[in-house]
């Protein structure tokens, strides 16, 4: 009788540390699909970091790039606006050329009428 208590009592701690061993062992399984489930929530928040870095550095180069084009362009304007002063000026010389040219051309026609007046007047003489 006593190897029959003895087993019961033993089957009874074995069932008891089962249980506890269950226990134990489900209590681990939801503190590691707790642990999984952060984890992956701090990767996502980390995935989602680096891609917002990715774009900023993307943005940023697409500014440099912008910059550069921007300087480009403003010096072609300034040197378009440097070679429109030089044809202005240019243009002005030609004006001024034509309005001397056409003075000494009416200068020459008047006095050509002058003498021509006065070879008439001697003429008829």
């Amino acid at each position: 009788m006593t190897e029959n208590l003895t087993t019961e009592i033993l089957a009874e701690r074995l069932k008891s540390l089962e249980q506890k061993m269950c226990l134990k062992l489900e209590a681990s399984e939801k503190a590691l699909s707790l642990a999984r489930e952060t984890l992956e929530a701090r990767l996502e928040g980390m995935n989602e970091l680096r891609k917002q870095l990715d774009q900023q550095i993307s943005r940023t180069e697409f500014e440099d790039k912008m910059k550069v084009v921007q300087d480009k362009m403003t010096e072609y304007a300034e040197k378009s606006n440097e070679q429109f002063r030089i044809m202005e000026s240019r243009v002005q010389g030609v004006e001024y050329l034509k309005a001397e040219m056409s003075g000494r051309l009416w200068a020459l026609t008047a006095i050509m009428a002058i003498l021509f007046i006065v070879y008439r007047s001697f003429m008829a003489n």
